[in-house]
């Protein structure tokens, strides 16, 4: 059934006037608008003929230069297979584009499959064909693999995706991550709202059902942890997608006419749309309508750049898509929120990369750490405004008064390791700020005078000893006492590392005469491996807890544990299992304590 009557969906003059967009303006003639999809729609341009028809714009064509559509390859023709519902996709997605930038032009580029492989093959086809926009409306979870895609880093070119449709983490549909490539930080991440006009204003909130939330596998960019209201969001170091918003709720969603079957016997024609889908194509030309990224290498960066600029962003303060424990990664809140992002494109200032500044500093980077010869060092860049890009290092040496500094030679990282020549020197980072309009340097404070790595010396204190234990004999496996204390002694009285010996814990658990465990220390230097070995009644021997490791050089206070595990308590299940912790504690500078504690 063919519906051929315009429904009552939002049409682009609604849409302008939500968001005080003109139709064309000086440079939007210059920019290309790719549409990723997948799988073919034979009648896009039919369909976006009749959908301007309709609305009154003008028509955008093969004919007139408006519009083309490729394959994959960059080629006319064969084109994919047709697929009736990525066929309303497509539909959707071209008449958004047209519908917020009446003269931009339209690069249709349909995927083989909605395999991510062809997908992202349409998209580095997009770039090939000089595409300033990529727009995306498709996602799938989150994986460990999305690590090593680069198919959607393109700096300079503005790339959206949708957020998703199934609200925070993918909840409503038992997900529990956000949709890639959504959650990359090299793409512009759109989240969805519900649009009304009510008493002659338009007002936004979050819709119940955009996707979103803190990446499990991504970095917070630095725009993103440089916000105001950063903490708030729950995501820690983690990327929060979304980082802007459109209307995408289906109860307030836009009219769109698609002729082509789904398959599903599902009408055809005018349909009232909504989703994410609606949301990216939206955003992806707002920044056509404003000349596209227009030199930043990081477009998102360019929006959190006006957070707080109510005569350029619509913040949504309202709604949520999920539950997160208070946090505002899944709830709409004054300033950057996950639903929403930075909220809704009013006019085009948000885009703006001209009236943003250099970076300014406002708290001074930072350095923690021990400062002794050995340890790291590690910077905070401290706090900007203008949304920096990215960030340098450099680390420097001083006098002990923090004077004369001179600069490391290649100690451009985030982290620096003390060496034996920077022993009764001070430290000290300067960070440098950079976005699309300049850069700025800030330096920390000095850190404390260097000092030499102290000789550990270990003594036994605060034991607690549960059940019995003896010392190994290396040739024999027996003797020595039952007491705790006496048992670390045994091993720990030897002096400064290297250490070597064997604890024997016989006896362990009253009820097991016949169960025997065993747990082993080697010590070489500062690093330390503990294996805990376990034997049922029958002899058997299982590892339950192998090649434990620890640095004593990276910390002033460390603890090496051994734990056995749920493994061991299952072999020992028949009999009554324990848990047995090996702690090892050092301190302080000079006096430093070694502590063994024996725990059920």
């Amino acid at each position: 059934m063919t519906n051929p009557t315009l429904v009552s969906g939002l049409r682009p003059t609604d849409l302008h006037s939500a968001y005080a967009l003109p139709n064309t303006t000086s440079v939007s003639a210059t920019q290309t608008i790719a549409i990723v999809d997948a799988y073919n729609d034979p009648a896009a341009e039919a369909d976006l003929a009749t959908y301007d028809a309709q609305v009154g714009l003008p028509e955008c064509t093969t004919a007139n230069g408006c519009f083309r559509r490729v394959n994959q390859n960059g080629k006319a023709s064969p084109l994919p297979s047709t697929n009736g519902n990525w066929a309303q996709e497509i539909s959707l997605d071209v008449q958004m584009a047209h519908a917020i930038c009446n003269d931009c032009h339209i690069i249709l580029i349909e995927a083989n499959s909605s395999n991510f492989s062809d997908l992202e093959s349409a998209v580095q086809r997009a770039v090939t064909m000089g595409a300033t926009e990529i727009s995306n409306s498709y996602g799938g979870p989150e994986e460990p693999s999305v690590l090593g895609d680069t198919a959607y880093q393109h700096p300079g070119i503005v790339v959206t995706a949708s957020s998703g449709d199934h609200g925070y983490l993918d909840w409503t549909e038992g997900g529990s991550a956000p949709l890639f490539p959504a959650s990359s930080p090299d793409v512009v991440a759109v989240g969805g709202t519900a649009l009304t006009h009510t008493g002659g204003a338009w007002t936004s909130t979050a819709w119940s059902e955009t996707g979103g939330g803190c990446s499990s596998f991504f970095n917070a960019p630095s725009w993103q942890t440089a916000t105001s209201t950063w903490a708030a969001t729950g995501c820690g170091s983690n990327r929060l997608s979304a980082d802007v918003s459109a209307v995408g709720d289906p109860a307030t969603g836009v009219a769109v006419y698609d002729s082509t079957p789904d398959g599903q016997g599902d009408p055809t024609g005018w349909t009232v749309f909504g989703g994410t889908s609606v949301s990216s194509p939206i955003v992806a030309s707002e920044f056509a309508l404003a000349g596209g990224a227009q030199g930043a290498s990081q477009p998102a960066a360019t929006l959190y750049a006006h957070l707080g600029d109510n005569s350029a962003l619509y913040d949504v303060t309202s709604g949520s898509n999920g539950s997160c424990s208070g946090a505002t990664a899944c709830a709409a809140a004054p300033g950057l929120d996950g639903p929403t992002g930075v909220g809704s494109p009013i006019g085009l200032g948000a885009f703006s990369v001209a009236a943003i500044p250099a970076p300014a500093n406002t708290v001074p980077p930072t350095i923690s750490g021990v400062t002794t010869d050995g340890h790291p060092l590690s910077a905070a860049a401290g706090t900007w405004t203008n949304s920096p890009s990215s960030f340098t290092y450099q680390w420097e040496v001083c006098d002990n008064g923090g004077a004369s500094c001179v600069s490391i030679g290649s100690a451009s990282a985030a982290t620096y390791s003390l060496q034996s020549t920077d022993v009764d020197h001070t430290i000290r980072v300067t960070v440098t700020a950079t976005n699309a309009a300049g850069s700025a340097a800030a330096t920390s404070a000095a850190t404390a005078v260097v000092a030499t790595t102290p000789t550990l010396t270990p003594t036994v204190v605060n034991t607690a000893p549960v059940g019995t234990g003896s010392p190994a004999n290396p040739a024999t496996n027996a003797g020595g006492s039952t007491d705790a204390t006496a048992l670390a002694t045994t091993v720990l009285a030897q002096g400064p590392p290297p250490w070597s010996g064997t604890i024997r814990l016989a006896s362990l658990f009253a009820s097991v005469s016949s169960g025997k465990a065993s747990v082993k220390l080697r010590c070489q230097g500062h690093v330390c491996h503990g294996v805990l070995t376990l034997r049922n009644h029958s002899g058997r021997k299982a590892v339950i807890y192998g090649s434990v490791t620890y640095s004593f050089k990276r910390s002033a206070h460390a603890v090496a544990k051994v734990d056995l595990t749920k493994a061991g308590g299952a072999l020992l299940t028949r009999h009554r299992s324990a848990t047995v912790w090996m702690v090892i504690t050092v301190s302080g500078h000079g006096a430093t304590t070694a502590r063994v504690v024996l725990y059920r």
